[in-house]
């Protein structure tokens, strides 16, 4: 038996199976449920992607396929679990998680805000890179220079029969590798 008092279901949070692509709807619809009682966390990110039609920004939730709410869970359960894009509540057998409010608020402070976070390519010489805009659309090459205060990178290609180095907008490239594969290292 635990000693301590235990913690008001207020300060608790739980993590919610949303629909997948859905979860910052669900969020806004579990909100719209009764503002100010209930809170709900879904951090999202905004990153640019090679496509066929050339660089597209998408955003996607940070933790894809899951909302996370606090309120007094025994009130709203139901309704919440009934909302539209909720599909259920993580448990593991007859145990039902909950997550500090530490690490809810520590994730807060690192992700301000309902806005996305911006998640840059990070760039390095020696990178390989597409150009994603301009008359140079879809070229390959080597970053041989960052020049983040002129935002412009030197990039080496392979043009008009030589080997040439010219500089373009960082926002105009696109790396090759994939940001979710881990730090560079």
């Amino acid at each position: 038996m635990n000693s301590e008092a235990p913690t008001p279901a207020s300060s608790e949070w739980r993590c919610l199976r949303a629909k997948p692509k859905c979860e910052h709807l669900a969020a806004r619809q579990v909100i719209a449920l009764a503002p100010g009682e209930i809170e709900t966390f879904c951090p999202r990110l905004r990153h640019r992607k090679k496509t066929s039609r050339g660089p597209v920004w998408f955003t996607e939730a940070l933790f894809p396929g899951y909302v996370f709410t606090r309120c007094d869970w025994p009130l709203w359960q139901r309704a919440i679990l009934a909302t539209s894009g909720i599909s259920g509540q993580v448990h593991f057998g007859n145990t039902v998680p909950t997550i500090p409010s530490g690490v809810i608020d520590d994730l807060r402070i690192s992700i301000p805000g309902d806005e996305p976070l911006v998640v840059a390519t990070p760039v390095l010489a020696g990178d390989e890179v597409e150009i994603g805009d301009g008359p140079l659309r879809g070229v390959t090459g080597t970053v041989t220079r960052v020049m983040p205060a002129r935002e412009r990178v030197a990039i080496l290609l392979e043009f008009l029969g030589g080997t040439r180095e010219i500089e373009v907008p960082l926002l105009s490239i696109l790396g090759l590798r994939d940001i979710r594969e881990g730090p560079i290292g």
